[in-house]
C-alpha cells in the first residue's frame, strides 16, 4: 500500500487555497506539518497558525485511516506465517461488520472460562469472575503478559496493543498454551483492526465531505476575523495618532516661540518623548499587522545607494556625540535604481545603525553593502560594542524580548526593533540575523533584501536633513478635519509659514466652500470624518472643479494599503501621515510650487 501524498497536496490547494510541497526548500519561509513517524513532512507556504492547525488535522485524519488499513494487512501476513494457514478472502469480506461478540474463537475451544478485553473494556466474558477479571486487567496495564493467582487456579493474560485475552486454567500455563493464546490475541487484534478499517473506509467519504464543509465554514470565519482585526488596527492607528498629532504639533509651535532656556529645555524633552512614543506606537501597530497577515509592502522605484548614504549621514551626529567613528563601504556593483519599499528598508537599516551606536562605547562602526546576485543585496553593520552570544540571536529577533543578560536592563528598549527588521526583510524575500565578531569585540548584524533592478537610471543627489528652501509665495490652504486640536495645530503651523488658512469640520463643509470659491492653492483633507468622509468629499470636489487642477493631499493617520489606495482612487494627489511636521509641509509646498 502506498499513500498518495500528491493527492493530499492537491486537496490542500483545492480545499484551503494554500500551496504545499514535499520539498523543504520550495518556499522561502515554510510552515512544516509532521504527519507520522514513517511519513515525509509536508511544507506549506507561510500561513497563520489557526489555518495550519486545521490543515494538519485534516491530513493526519486521512493518513491515520491509511495506516489502519496498512496495519491490518501486516497483521494478516503475520498471522498467516505463524499459523501456516491461509484465511480465505471471503472471510475477510465478511468481516466488514464484524464485532468480537459475534465472532468464533477456534483456538479458545480448549478453555471453558475466558474473556476478551479491548481498551480495558470487557467485550466478551465467558464465565470469569468479574472481580478476578478486573484485577487481571489492572495488572496487564503495567505488564503485557502476566499470571494472576485466583481461587482454584490461575488467570493468564496476554496483551498486544489494546487487545487482551484472559483465560482461566486450573493448572499452570505451559509454553504451548502461551503460544496458542498469543496467536489468538494476534488473530483477534487483526480482526478488530481489519473490521475497524473496513468500517472507517465505508464512512470516510461522508466524513470527509462533512469535514470539508466544516473547514470551509471555518476558513470563512477566520477570513472574517482577519478582516475585523485589520479594521480594528486601522481605527486604533487613527485614534492613537490623532491626539499625538496635537501633542507634537503644539510642542513644535512652542519651540519656535520666545522661550526661556528652562522652557526650551522642557519643550525639547516633550518633543523627544513624543517622537519616541510615536516610534513605539508605529512598531507595535506594524508588528500587529504583520502577525494578523494584513501588512503589505509598497514597492516603488528608489535609489538604493542614496538611501544608504542618507542613513549614514543621519547617524553622523549620534556617532560624533559618543566620539565614535563610522565607515561606509558600498561595493561598486551595487546599483542606484531598484524597486522595493523604500520606507521599510530605510527603517530597517536605521534600526541596525541605532542599535550599533547604542551598544558601542568606543571604537568604530562599519556599514558594508554588496550584491549577492542580480536582485539580492546584503547589508552588514559591524560594531565594536558589548557583543552577543550565538545562542541569544533568536531571542534578540523575537518580539518584546531582549538579551537575557544585563544589556536589556542597562540599555533599555522595547525589543520590537530587530523583530520588525526581520519581518520587513522577509517581506522583501530576504532575512535578518546576527553573529559575534571573531577577530574583535562586538557583533555584526546583517539583513538581506531582494530588490529587482529598475531600468531607469537617475543621478544621486544627497541632501542633509532639515535643509529646506523657504517658500517664495503666500499660499491659500483649506484644512479639512473634524478634530478641533488638529485644526488649531495645522492653522498655527501654516500661518508660521505665511499661509492663509480656511477651515472645514467635515467633507460636506469642504464641498460647500469649494462651490463658493475655488481659489485655494491646496487642500489638506482628513479621511475619517462624520457627515461626509474625506474620500467622498474629494470625489465631489473633483466633480465641481471639472478640468481645474487643485492639489488635494490626505492628512491622515491611515496606514493600511487599502486606505492608501482609497485616497488615490478618490482623486487625492498624495498622503501626509499624522503627526505631520512643519518641515514636511515646507518640503511638499516647495515641490508643488517651485520658484
Amino acid at each position: 500500500m502506498n499513500f498518495d501524498f500528491q493527492k493530499i497536496l492537491n486537496d490542500i490547494k483545492d480545499i484551503f487555497g494554500v500551496n504545499a510541497s514535499l520539498d523543504q526548500n520550495y518556499y522561502t519561509e515554510a510552515s512544516q506539518l509532521r504527519i507520522g513517524a514513517d511519513a515525509p513532512n509536508i511544507y506549506l507556504e507561510k500561513i497563520d497558525l489557526k489555518t495550519k492547525v486545521v490543515i494538519q488535522r485534516f491530513v493526519q485524519h486521512q493518513y491515520r485511516s491509511f495506516e489502519t488499513l496498512g496495519v491490518a494487512e501486516k497483521r494478516l501476513d503475520l498471522l498467516r506465517s505463524k499459523t501456516q494457514r491461509l484465511i480465505p478472502e471471503d472471510t475477510i469480506v465478511s468481516m466488514k461488520h464484524w464485532s468480537p461478540a459475534e465472532a468464533e474463537y477456534p483456538l479458545l475451544e480448549t478453555y471453558e472460562n475466558w474473556a476478551i478485553v479491548v481498551d480495558d473494556q470487557v467485550i466478551v466474558n465467558c464465565k470469569l469472575e468479574p472481580a478476578d477479571l478486573t484485577t487481571t486487567i489492572k495488572v496487564l496495564q503495567k505488564q503485557n503478559t502476566r499470571e494472576v493467582p485466583v481461587k482454584e487456579g490461575v488467570l493468564y493474560g496476554n496483551r498486544i496493543d489494546n487487545i487482551s485475552i484472559i483465560v482461566f486454567s486450573k493448572n499452570k500455563i505451559d509454553d504451548v498454551d502461551r503460544e496458542i493464546i498469543t496467536l489468538q490475541t494476534i488473530w483477534i487484534s487483526h480482526l478488530l483492526h481489519l473490521s475497524h478499517a473496513f468500517s472507517q473506509r465505508d464512512k470516510l467519504s461522508k466524513s470527509l465531505q462533512k469535514s470539508n464543509q466544516a473547514l470551509q465554514v471555518k476558513t470563512g470565519e477566520l477570513s472574517k476575523a482577519l478582516d475585523a482585526k485589520a479594521i480594528f488596527l486601522a481605527h486604533m492607528s487613527h485614534e492613537i495618532r490623532t491626539p499625538l498629532n496635537g501633542i507634537l504639533g503644539a510642542a513644535q509651535l512652542l519651540e519656535e516661540s520666545q522661550l526661556t532656556p528652562q522652557q526650551r529645555e522642557l519643550i525639547n524633552i516633550q518633543i523627544d518623548s513624543g517622537q519616541h512614543l510615536h516610534k513605539i506606537i508605529d512598531a507595535i501597530l506594524d508588528l500587529s499587522k504583520i502577525e494578523a497577515g494584513v501588512f503589505e509592502i509598497s514597492p516603488e522605484r528608489f535609489d538604493l545607494r542614496q538611501l544608504i548614504e542618507r542613513c549614514y549621514l543621519n547617524m553622523l551626529a549620534l556617532v560624533e556625540k559618543k566620539s565614535l567613528q563610522i565607515k561606509l563601504n558600498i561595493e561598486l556593483e551595487t546599483p542606484h535604481s531598484v524597486k522595493g519599499d523604500e520606507t521599510r528598508i530605510r527603517q530597517s537599516l536605521l534600526n541596525l545603525l541605532s542599535n550599533a551606536i547604542k551598544f558601542t562605547d568606543s571604537g568604530e562602526i562599519v556599514i558594508i553593502v554588496k550584491p549577492l546576485d542580480e536582485e539580492q543585496y546584503l547589508i552588514e553593520v559591524q560594531d565594536q560594542g558589548i557583543g552577543i552570544d550565538a545562542e541569544d540571536v533568536e531571542v534578540l529577533f523575537s518580539p518584546f524580548r531582549q538579551d537575557k543578560g544585563q544589556s536589556g536592563r542597562s540599555y533599555g528598549g522595547t525589543g520590537l526593533g530587530l523583530p520588525l527588521v526581520r519581518q520587513f526583510c522577509r517581506l522583501h524575500g530576504g532575512d535578518a540575523g546576527a553573529y559575534p565578531n571573531k577577530q574583535q569585540e562586538g557583533a555584526t548584524f546583517w539583513m538581506t533584501v531582494r530588490l529587482p533592478r529598475d531600468q531607469v537610471s537617475h543621478t544621486v543627489e544627497l541632501e542633509v536633513d532639515d535643509q529646506y528652501r523657504k517658500l517664495n509665495k503666500e499660499l491659500s490652504v483649506l484644512v479639512v478635519d473634524d478634530n478641533h486640536v488638529n485644526r488649531m495645530i495645522a492653522t498655527k503651523i501654516l500661518k508660521s509659514m505665511d499661509c492663509t488658512v480656511e477651515l472645514a469640520r467635515n467633507g460636506q463643509e469642504a464641498v460647500d466652500l469649494i462651490q463658493q470659491s475655488s481659489g485655494y492653492d491646496i487642500i489638506l483633507m482628513d479621511c475619517m470624518m462624520p457627515i461626509m468622509d474625506g474620500f467622498t468629499a474629494t470625489k465631489k470636489i473633483r466633480e465641481a472643479l471639472k478640468e481645474k487642477s487643485m492639489p488635494i493631499y490626505a492628512l491622515t493617520a491611515a496606514v493600511t494599503k487599502e486606505e492608501r489606495e482609497m485616497c488615490y482612487q478618490s482623486g487625492m494627489d498624495g498622503i501626509l501621515f499624522k503627526p505631520v511636521k512643519k518641515y514636511e509641509l515646507e518640503k511638499l509646498f516647495v515641490e508643488l510650487f517651485p520658484v
